[in-house]
């Protein structure tokens, strides 16, 4: 689907932020920002675990982003709206070409149904064909239409069209299409890493497509968290010491159990490690690969400074952040790593 940019906005919404934007344009190595803002989610009114009714405050959400939207003096109508990964339900599907070009809709309705925990009639379903040999892979969305029409509704309500809902991730992997689909990337295998805030999700990209896609169940509000019950401190201390505090090591990371700091998250960044170190192995074993060439990591986890290196550190892996792939600028300067 094709956007106009003088006519649409994005608006991510998420269980601690609400980040709204509008481009002036965009290209491979670089994106300009017209406008934007972020904002703290009403407390409680967004939970970004899978589930019925994760909007437990309408009328909130709709306040802020209206209010929000007013004092930008936003002058485009349409919104693209982003929601957490743990909303959508994805799956890869093994397609006869045959039944793709007969009915593939019927088709992907008849295999999705026994993975989907509520009857298949109650769910929104999207579908793109990744390949076309003589089984086509497919890549399917779902979310509960209930759940769709409330996020689409609460930006409506605030008086706005919305014309995409899509989870944070696919939106993310759209930025950096280029990147993984040149000549001299398109046959490694190259993983995604979204750290989020109650979730990362975990990708891997090879021949310009999708391989697979893992939530893991770690994100950064883990770590707050942790900081608030082992430090006695408030949450904003907690996030304001996630920013300014020092935790992981850039040089020597051998001596990485020296900081203060990382000895009171280290029980979830293991966590952590392991998750990603497992979906790295399952994808390895599964394709018969031998092993992924690097990791493009992203998300407010990854503002954590130098966590980069301990995460290369521990996999083995190279990594490199996903605002040094491609820039960010507002007002012809690099956007802050918190608001990316």
């Amino acid at each position: 689907m094709a956007l106009n940019l003088a006519k649409t906005f994005a608006v991510d919404i998420g269980s601690e932020n609400i980040k709204i934007l509008k481009l002036k344009s965009f290209n491979s190595e670089e994106i300009v920002v017209e406008n934007y803002s972020v904002i703290n989610t009403p407390e409680d009114s967004v939970l970004s675990s899978f589930m019925e009714k994760p909007l437990t405050d309408k009328a909130a959400v709709t306040a802020a982003i209206k209010s929000e939207l007013l004092k930008m003096k936003m002058n485009c109508h349409e919104a693209v709206i982003t929601v957490p990964d743990l909303l959508i339900v994805i799956n890869w599907l093994s397609i006869p070409v045959t039944a793709v070009q007969e009915d593939i809709n019927s088709t992907v309705k008849l295999k999705l149904e026994p993975m989907l925990p509520q009857d298949i009639e109650k769910w929104f379903i999207s579908q793109q064909v990744i390949n076309d040999t003589e089984t086509s892979n497919v890549i399917c969305e779902a979310m509960l239409a209930d759940n769709c029409l409330a996020f689409g509704g609460v930006v409506q309500k605030a008086g706005y069209v919305p014309v995409v809902i899509d989870s944070t991730f696919f939106n993310m992997i759209n930025v950096f299409h280029d990147y993984l689909t040149n000549e001299e990337n398109e046959t490694k295998n190259i993983a995604l890493v979204l750290f989020g805030s109650e979730c990362s999700t975990v990708s891997v990209y090879k021949n310009g497509e999708p391989k697979t896609l893992r939530n893991v169940p770690i994100g950064g509000s883990r770590l707050t968290k942790t900081l608030i019950s082992q430090l006695n401190i408030t949450k904003e201390e907690a996030e304001e010491l996630k920013k300014t505090g020092e935790f992981f090591l850039a040089d020597n990371a051998a001596e990485q159990n020296k900081v203060q700091n990382y000895n009171v998250i280290k029980p979830v960044f293991g966590e952590l490690i392991k998750e990603l170190y497992n979906s790295f192995d399952s994808y390895l074993a599964k394709f018969r690969e031998f092993k992924i060439d690097e990791i493009i990591l992203s998300g407010g986890g990854a503002n954590f400074k130098n966590i980069e290196h301990a995460i290369q550190y521990h996999l083995n892996i190279p990594i490199k952040r996903g605002d040094t792939l491609v820039n960010v600028k507002y007002d012809d300067l690099p956007m802050p790593g918190n608001d990316v």
